[in-house]
């Protein structure tokens, strides 16, 4: 092969070499464009993140702030803030600061009064705190009592919870006059034993005529670890009912207490609670026993209640029920008391219980002197029975419907009272006896 050639050969080549590495290299240029580019589109979606977290952390920490009352929940779920929003409407606060007409706080200022708190007393520092957990919002009623001070009362109306359910009420008492009209009434509440008894709830409550708004009961004391207690700010020359309530023991109670200056201590023995077991049957009026029936019996002196329900026979057991009088409360196509049964352990008597059922039946239309019917009129069914001292009293209500009709059924033959009332009209009343041949009746109300 001639030089020439071969030299052009290796020319060519050269020449293909370069220009292959540089198209490689333009190549090589261009991935790495597109994965710059994409590197800047992940740290711009980064700090919109950041941006979105920093928001949403911000409005996190407002919705904390308004809820710094709520339970721990998850804040970003806003069911459940709403869920529990909702609890807190239910939880009424009240917190305030008492003082002295200086403007000083009053520690141990006693605070009681009506709608479902117990009694408080203010801190060292003058400081108060009522939480009520409630389903609804009522008027409360709050005393400030200390000796050595005017007692105040104020009335916190539903509409203040309503508008808010934590309220700060701060009060200033006023120094007491004549200190000489009021004393201190102290005791002891011990055991058969000699016991102190500990956390005993001591109730003084003044006797004589009040109106509903007015709170009867003056002063509360709990006695401590060696059951001692005192009473301060007790009215002298006045009458009270002092009434000691314990689980574990029976209920003590003087009747009338005439506190004077001379009062000397009170030494309070609570005996324990006897307990009795006995047996008992439902039965109708015509003797027929009662299955499946709900039945509440309630100790009236102690408080002590029992939830039983009755076999297929209408036999029922109340096990180590406290002795004394008991009521009880059923519920069957009527809502029935009985009451005046004593219950005692020496008594081996099985509890009879007969109430108001049986197979009679009672229809019956209300309208006015126009002949048009009257919806919505309530129509109530009662009736009384007594045997040996013990009272039944049963009680139906029913509303009549668009047409001005009503029904009651399955109550026993004995007489009872049919009372109608409807807005704008008499009340009217009649008594119905199950063995007449009238089962349906028809009733014409009179306008006021």
């Amino acid at each position: 092969m001639p030089r020439k050639l071969i030299i052009s050969l290796l020319l060519l080549l050269l020449i293909a070499s370069f220009y292959g590495y540089f198209k490689f290299s333009q190549h090589s240029k261009e991935p790495t464009s597109i994965h710059q580019s994409s590197s800047k589109q992940i740290l711009s979606n980064e700090k919109n993140k950041d941006q979105k977290a920093s928001t949403m952390e911000a409005e996190n920490s407002a919705i904390n702030t308004n809820t710094s009352d709520l339970p721990d929940i998850e804040k970003n779920d806003p069911a459940e803030l709403d869920n529990n929003k909702s609890k807190l409407q239910t939880r009424l606060e009240i917190s305030g600061l008492i003082t002295n007409h200086n403007g000083q706080a009053i520690a141990d200022v006693l605070i009681y009064g009506r709608g479902g708190f117990p009694p408080t007393k203010t801190d060292s520092n003058g400081q108060y705190r009522i939480v009520i957990q409630k389903g609804g919002f009522v008027d409360l009623l709050l005393n400030f009592s200390l000796k050595g001070y005017e007692k105040q009362k104020i009335i916190i109306v539903k509409q203040e919870f309503e508008r808010s359910p934590i309220l700060n009420w701060d009060v200033t008492l006023a120094d007491k006059v004549d200190t000489q009209s009021t004393t201190s009434l102290s005791g002891k509440v011990s055991n058969l034993i000699g016991e102190g008894l500990a956390n005993q709830r001591i109730r003084l409550i003044t006797l004589g005529d009040y109106s509903d708004n007015e709170v009867r009961y003056i002063e509360v004391a709990l006695t401590d670890n060696n059951g001692d207690f005192t009473l301060s700010d007790v009215s002298i020359n006045t009458h009270y009912k002092l009434v000691v309530l314990a689980a574990e023991y029976a209920r003590y109670t003087v009747e009338d207490l005439l506190v004077t200056n001379d009062t000397p201590d009170l030494d309070i023995i609570l005996e324990d609670l006897k307990l009795t077991i006995k047996s008992g049957q439902v039965i109708d009026r015509e003797g027929v026993p009662l299955p499946n029936l709900k039945i509440s019996a309630n100790n009236i002196a102690t408080g002590v209640s029992k939830n039983l329900v009755t076999n297929d026979l209408g036999g029922f057991q109340l096990e180590n029920f406290p002795e004394g009088e008991v009521s009880f409360n059923i519920k069957s196509p009527a809502d029935i008391k009985i009451s005046g049964m004593k219950l005692s352990e020496m008594d081996s008597q099985t509890i009879t219980l007969t109430i108001d059922s049986g197979n009679h039946f009672l229809s019956g239309s209300v309208s006015d002197s126009d002949g048009k019917t009257i919806e919505n009129a309530t129509v109530t069914m009662q009736s009384t029975y007594s045997k040996n001292n013990v009272d039944s009293l049963s009680l139906r209500s029913v509303t009549t419907d668009s047409t001005g009709t009503f029904s009651f059924e399955n109550f026993g033959a004995d007489e009872h009272i049919i009372i109608i009332i409807s807005k704008g009209f008499k009340r009217q009343m009649i008594v119905h006896q199950p063995h007449s041949s009238d089962t349906n009746l028809n009733i014409i109300l009179e306008r006021r």
